[in-house]
């Protein structure tokens, strides 16, 4: 197939160079055309097509070309390199680049919605998420900059419980489907897939290729029970937040606190400010390597499997002796 490959020679360790990626989607059986995201010819990139469309790199890399791609029914290909790398393991995408190449099959594939946010800068696209308050905080891109992988995301996740244990509640109005909910919120997140932040699993049950979006709220009364959570064990139960879902979230507030659309910051005007969020019809095939299963699937294997009763082996009778009960 003829590909190009999108990628960001600084994601991640720099483990996987242009060279060795380029070699595996050749042995694969791919003609490459090779794109960086650093260079002057990424925007035009964009907008061409291919047979498929190969993007390498961590969650702002991802986003950006998915967002980007002018041509939305090209199937897509995600290789992980990054440090939270939300997206792909929110579509059950994980492993070495030359393992999930090699086990790309046109019938094993995904959909992912895109995200559009109105508001008074006009229209953006996203990928992740639109958030408030403690998260906010905790994706600051200078927190951990000097180290990599699971360090980084340990760092970040404890920016959370700091955000959380200091943080004061706002007022946002937040309506879904027409539907209002006011209320004081130490953090908001409007979802698109389920991990959000430095890696935090606030919404496992969240499809990412369905027509809604998944709304968490942390209000004031919440505060304690997401601090205890945010510990080592913290996937193997569901946040306690509160969660509801629609396919139009209107939020608005007084005042400018920080907002975010994916990994990128926006000042809202000082005014009230009034934004709406829904998914676009246009949805993104992203192709999956075998075994690929979503967070939520694999959640509930991990506590059938502790769930299942124990078993005892009983020892057959010998002929002529009544079997010990």
């Amino acid at each position: 197939m003829k590909a190009i490959l999108f990628h960001n020679p600084g994601s991640g360790t720099g483990e996987y160079g242009a060279e060795e990626l380029q070699a595996i989607l050749r042995l694969a059986g791919h003609d490459v055309t090779y794109c960086s995201t650093k260079s002057s010819g990424f925007k035009s990139a964009l907008k061409k097509t291919y047979e498929l469309a190969v993007v390498a790199g961590g969650d702002g890399t991802v986003g950006k070309v998915l967002k980007g791609l002018k041509d939305r029914s090209m199937p897509i290909g995600i290789l992980p390199l990054g440090t939270a790398n939300n997206i792909a393991t929110s579509l059950g995408i994980s492993g070495p680049p030359a393992e999930i190449v090699t086990s790309w099959t046109p019938k094993r594939t995904r959909e992912l919605s895109v995200g559009v946010a109105k508001g008074p800068w006009g229209k953006m696209n996203f990928i992740e998420a639109v958030g408030f308050g403690a998260m906010v905080d905790a994706t600051d891109s200078s927190i951990g900059e000097n180290v990599e992988g699971d360090h980084r995301l340990v760092l970040g996740r404890d920016a959370l419980r700091k955000a959380l244990k200091k943080g004061k509640a706002r007022n946002l109005h937040v309506t879904i489907d027409g539907k209002p909910i006011t209320n004081k919120l130490l953090a908001l997140e409007v979802l698109n897939i389920g991990y959000a932040g430095p890696g935090i699993p606030l919404r496992l049950a969240a499809d990412p290729g369905d027509d809604l979006l998944d709304v968490v709220m942390i209000g004031d009364d919440q505060r304690e029970g997401m601090l205890d959570w945010l510990g080592p064990a913290h996937e193997e139960t569901a946040p306690p937040l509160t969660a509801r879902r629609g396919r139009e979230i209107v939020i608005e507030w007084k005042g400018k606190p920080p907002m975010r659309l994916d990994d990128g910051y926006i000042d809202p005007p000082d005014a009230k400010t009034k934004i709406k969020l829904r998914l676009s019809k246009d949805k993104l095939t992203i192709l999956l390597p075998r075994g690929a299963k979503s967070p939520a699937a694999k959640r509930k294997t991990r506590s059938a499997a502790k769930k299942k009763p124990a078993t005892r082996k009983r020892t057959p009778a010998k002929p002529g002796k009544a079997a010990k009960a």
